[in-house]
């Protein structure tokens, strides 16, 4: 069970000289793109014309059939209690999508990461640079509702405290209706998050060794709304406690979920790396976030 959207590679451009046919094809370290258009749904929504408008809403959410936005993310980097690293140096860490998310502030053991589309996203796809890239997943897919999310947030309550700084929407959130007037309205449906990554490799622990128990290096998702966070954050992976080597997981959060209810349209997702307590690190490959979302309210 996994996902598998692998692209192939570009060919080779017979003037960058031979080694170009035996080197693999550079990717782009952050792209964007649509697996699935609002011209698709659009298309079986019209099919399925004669009936009553909320009969086929209804056919359409049963059937998953949602526009759907895919943004990647990857670029290395190391996430320690101190800080953030680079994978590849010692240089200032940059995501690429820094316009997207100017009111977004990293913290110790705590940056973000990757920023999704806005939902409702119908804009071109970036293919440039997509290379053939393998998210088979041996753990997932996992629908994470609000039972389970509930449990992760209750069991890692006293050692996951941060402040959650409440903010009124009162000006902003008329902007938001105000500007959302003159183009179609969509709902959230579903969240998928992809990474690809691992702890620092080592325990002092040996009874954790290998399992998710006790483990100080996970990801968080949170919502951007006109430039600044709004709401809590919601825990959603835990690294394996002293990974040898990088892990794919895939969580999908589905119409249950607390993030996915407050999601509003043109809200954008936000992926954090954390990392908490002396040694820890959160060692990123990559990530991915794909947004579900349909021009109509959930039933």
């Amino acid at each position: 069970m996994g996902l598998a959207q692998s692209q192939p590679s570009n060919t080779p451009d017979r003037g960058a000289g031979v080694a170009a046919y035996f080197l693999p094809a550079p990717s782009a370290q952050l792209t964007h793109d649509h697996p699935r258009s609002a011209s698709i749904a659009a298309e079986v929504e019209a099919a399925l014309g004669r009936l009553p408008p909320d009969i086929v809403h209804r056919i359409m959410d049963l059937a998953g059939m949602w526009t759907v936005c895919r943004r990647t993310n990857r670029r290395p980097l190391v996430v320690h209690a101190g800080g953030a690293e680079h994978g590849l140096g010692g240089t200032d860490w940059r995501t690429g999508q820094e316009d997207e998310a100017a009111g977004l502030v990293d913290g110790p053991g705590d940056v973000w990461y990757l920023v999704s589309a806005p939902v409702g996203c119908l804009g071109e796809e970036d293919k440039a640079g997509r290379g053939r890239e393998d998210w088979d997943a041996s753990d997932g897919p996992a629908i994470l509702g609000s039972e389970r999310a509930a449990w992760l947030s209750e069991s890692r309550k006293q050692r996951l405290e941060r402040d959650v700084i409440e903010q009124t929407e009162g000006e902003e959130e008329d902007q938001d209706q105000e500007s959302n007037i003159e183009r179609q309205c969509w709902w959230l449906r579903r969240i998928v998050l992809e990474t690809f990554s691992r702890d620092q490799g080592w325990t002092v622990n040996d009874d954790h060794y290998g399992t998710y128990v006790w483990s100080y290096s996970w990801f968080e998702l949170g919502l951007l709304r006109g430039g600044h966070e709004v709401g809590p954050r919601h825990l959603v992976q835990f690294n394996v406690v002293a990974g040898q080597y990088f892990k794919v997981h895939r969580v999908e959060l589905d119409g249950t979920h607390p993030l996915v209810r407050a999601a509003r349209d043109g809200d954008r997702v936000v992926v954090w790396v954390r990392a908490m307590e002396p040694g820890w690190q959160n060692v990123v490959k990559r990530a991915a976030l794909t947004l579900h979302a349909a021009p109509f309210a959930p039933h």
